[in-house]
Parts: C-alpha cells; structure tokens; sequence
C-alpha cells in the first residue's frame, strides 16, 4: 500500500498515459489485471477549454477504474484552470496530474 497525498493505492503498479491506448476498456482490463493505479490517456487543456468532444469523451471512466488519475497537458495558465476545474467538477478523478512539458531556450 502507498499514497499520493490522501490517495491510498494498493501496489506500485501504475498505468502510464498511453495516447490513443488507454481508453476505458483497456484501462478496466489493466485494473481486472491488478493495476495499483489507472492513469487515463493525457488531454489537452486548450481542447477541454474550447470544448472539444473528441476530448471530452476521452475523459469517460467508471467507479471500478478507482484510483484513477487525470493527465492534462499544455502550456497556458488560463486553460489549465478551466481545463483541471471542468475535470474536477464532471469527472471526478482521485489525482488531477498537471504535465507543463519541458519549454526549450530559443
């Protein structure tokens, strides 16, 4: 058993956010299959900020994924709190994980 702060998972094995792998089923059979900690495939904040459906169906998941973790990607502070409330307030996730990426010099 380990924590990520009041979230208790059961074993160290952690699904990665697989692009266009992890939807619901897979992520179901990897948990059927013993998975301490399902994270869905990572999302972009501008397409949940504009509302993409595409987007917003990718973020569908079920009681028995739990503990699930949300990834959302981008680099933009504005859709970041649109996009981490809108997933905190219809989807519900145990961890909201913000991936800001690695910004070059020029």
């Amino acid at each position: 058993m380990w924590k990520i702060g009041n979230v208790e998972i059961a074993n160290q094995v952690v699904l990665a956010p697989m692009a266009g792998i992890c939807n619901s089923a897979y992520r179901r059979i990897i948990k059927e299959m013993g998975c301490g900690l399902i994270t869905c495939e990572m999302v972009s904040d501008k397409a949940i900020y504009y509302g993409s459906k595409k987007t917003i169906d990718m973020l569908a998941m079920t009681e028995m994924e739990r503990p699930i973790s949300q990834q959302i990607f981008g680099s933009d502070t504005e859709s970041f709190v649109v996009a981490a409330k809108y997933i905190y307030e219809h989807m519900k996730p145990d961890i909201i994980d913000i991936n800001m990426g690695v910004q070059c010099p020029k």
